[in-house]
This record gives C-alpha cells, sequence and structure tokens, in this order.
C-alpha cells in the first residue's frame, strides 16, 4: 500500500524535474540569443548614408578639395553629387554598402560601389568600385539562387539583366 502512494508522487515528481530542466534549458538559450543580439547595434540606411558621406568629405579634405580615386591607370579629381539613398543597404552584421555619384572635373560622372564595415559612427571601407561612367554600367548586379548578389561585366550580361524589353513593356 505504502509502495502505490509513493510511485505515483515520484512519477509527478520525475515530471516536475523533467519540465524545470527544460523550461531553464529554453530560457538561458534565449537569454544567450538575446544577449549575442544586443551587441550588434541596429544599423538604419542613414546611419550608412552618414557613413559614405563621412568617408568622402575625409577623403576630399585630404586630397585638396577632390576625393581622389584611380580608375584605368589615371588619378580622377572627384566631387559628390549625391548619394544614390535608394541603394543604401545593411548587408549583415556590420557590413553595408553605399552608391554614389561623382564628377570628375572634365565632366565626366562615375557611379561608385562602396562596401563598408563597422558600427554606426565608426564605419570603415573595404571596397571601392566604379560601376557606371556617364550611365554606362561596366558591370551590373545579378542574385545568385542562395540570393547572394555577384557581379557580372556588362559584356557578359544578359539583355534580361540589362534590362532590355523585347515584347511588350507593360
Amino acid at each position: 500500500m505504502v509502495r502505490i502512494l509513493v510511485e505515483p508522487f515520484a512519477m509527478n515528481w520525475r515530471k516536475i524535474i523533467l519540465v524545470a530542466l527544460v523550461g531553464c534549458t529554453v530560457f538561458t538559450a534565449c537569454e544567450k540569443a538575446k544577449s549575442a543580439s544586443d551587441n550588434v547595434p541596429n544599423v538604419v540606411t542613414a546611419d550608412i548614408q552618414v557613413g559614405i558621406e563621412k568617408h568622402i568629405e575625409e577623403q576630399t579634405k585630404l586630397g585638396d578639395g577632390y576625393f581622389k580615386m584611380s580608375f584605368k591607370d589615371e588619378r580622377l579629381n572627384l566631387k559628390l553629387v549625391r548619394v544614390h539613398t535608394e541603394y543604401l543597404a545593411n548587408l549583415g552584421p556590420q557590413r553595408h554598402f553605399a552608391c554614389v555619384d561623382l564628377a570628375s572635373t572634365d565632366g565626366f560622372v562615375y557611379d561608385v560601389d562602396f562596401f563598408l564595415s563597422g558600427d554606426p559612427g565608426d564605419m570603415t571601407i573595404t571596397e571601392t568600385t566604379v560601376h557606371k561612367t556617364n550611365g554606362q554600367p561596366l558591370y551590373l548586379w545579378e542574385q545568385k539562387q542562395d540570393k547572394t548578389w555577384h557581379r557580372v561585366p556588362s559584356d557578359n550580361a544578359s539583355p534580361e539583366l540589362l534590362g532590355v524589353i523585347k515584347d511588350n513593356d507593360r
């Protein structure tokens, strides 16, 4: 009789302990995940715009009033025309993209792509490439099936990637 009373009591305690352990494990995992994401600041496009404008301004001061850049064995003296705010992008933790138009002293306009790393207020440029000259693309961006983007030289680009419409423009 004592055994009959103790067994259900012991089984209930086992269930209670199991539920408590699972609950603690889940709670601890959630807290760890939350604290890891707390260390990564939320970056918005305004932060990226400030980061690229700050870089161009600093380089312009160092370049005697011009943003200096090498392109096709030539040293360009450039002035900022505009930041393409519609293309600013947060690519992931501490990785960002910006696109700007810069005009040269000889009247050419260069569309330049920048990759930045870092947090708001502390971004650095990791890559700079001329994307277009006077509106003509040197390369295009194509999204792969895995959702990553890569450059396609404009000479190798498909009509679809170039935006060519063959039938009806809808």
